[in-house]
């Protein structure tokens, strides 16, 4: 009898310790809720903090009230803000980089829908020289500026579109406005870049027929590229330029 009553305590102690195991295995798989997010970290979906890179989400026809990064801004800055001593991944004063996407929302303080965020609009429209950015260069076109405004105000994203259009290319509308950006800071004045004037219709033909510009704008090596120290052109400006020299470089 004594050993049935010592069987029956063991049994009911493994049961209780059973029941205790499995209270703590229940309570193990609850726990407060996953804290947000500290300040400056990324929270997909959330693009007031710093926007989803929505690159690789498949390319649309080009709105013409839409700003897209990679047609529209890069340039801008490509042109102006990261050749030798400027806001390349090498020289980047103050840490700022803005040769990509990434690194300008990385290190430029870019917030979505807020122009006031960080120091970069402040300083395109600075009106002291002294101050201003691009430093030592001319102003930004107000034309850019306003473009890089409504870029942040539409979100900061880093949208794509795929519509080239190559069909009745002129000098004026096509072809132009490529180099304006470049030749409002290095390819004009008394002494421009790599002796290559870029102003007019005269010296851009020049620069095909004697200076290699197609080639520099293809980035081929033994040429000095085009932008300097910057992003090479997209394939779709690369294209344009190249159809308006095929069809000998109409004045149009």
């Amino acid at each position: 009898m004594v050993s049935l009553n010592k069987l029956q305590i063991v049994k009911s102690h493994i049961i209780i310790l059973f029941s205790i195991l499995m209270l703590v295995v229940v309570f193990s798989c609850e726990h407060e809720p996953f804290p947000a997010p500290p300040p400056g970290v990324n929270n997909p979906g959330d693009t007031t903090n710093q926007p989803i890179d929505t690159s690789q989400a498949g390319t649309k026809p080009c709105h013409p009230d839409t700003v897209y990064f990679k047609k529209d801004i890069l340039p801008i800055l490509s042109f102006n803000c990261v050749d030798a001593g400027c806001h390349n991944s090498t020289d980047k004063p103050k840490g700022i980089i803005l040769d990509s996407y990434n690194n300008v929302m990385a290190t430029a303080k870019i917030k979505a829908f807020d122009t006031d965020a960080g120091k970069v609009v402040e300083m395109l429209e600075e009106t002291d020289p002294d101050d201003w950015m691009p430093k030592g260069r001319n102003k930004l076109p107000q034309a850019q500026i306003d473009l890089i405004k409504k870029w942040i105000n539409q979100g900061a994203l880093n949208l794509s579109c795929d519509d080239c259009d190559t069909a009745n290319l002129s000098f004026s509308a096509n072809v132009k406005p490529i180099f304006d950006g470049c030749a409002q800071q290095c390819h004009s004045g008394s002494a421009p870049s790599a002796g290559l004037h870029l102003t007019t219709h005269a010296q851009i033909v020049d620069a095909v027929q004697t200076k290699f510009l197609l080639d520099r704008i293809n980035h081929v090596p033994g040429f000095t590229p085009m932008p300097f120290g910057g992003v090479k052109l997209d394939a779709c400006r690369i294209l344009k330029i190249e159809m308006w020299v095929a069809a000998n470089m109409p004045n149009n």
